[in-house]
């Protein structure tokens, strides 16, 4: 019974998750002409140093 509760909540948080994220991309689409993307070459480097692993 516990787990199914459990399960329950980890389900809410997800959509709740996508829910935010899909409304924050649609008002940048809508609301901002340029969109940027950052790429990162050496992503292992980064990992491996605590403070640029917050940022990825």
């Amino acid at each position: 019974m516990a787990q199914l509760k459990i399960a329950k909540l980890h389900t809410k948080v997800a959509n709740i998750r996508k829910d935010v994220l899909h409304k924050l991309t649609t008002y940048l689409a809508k609301n901002h002409s340029i969109v940027a993307q950052a790429k990162y070459d050496n992503v292992s480097g980064m990992l491996a140093n605590h403070k640029l692993a917050k940022i990825i």
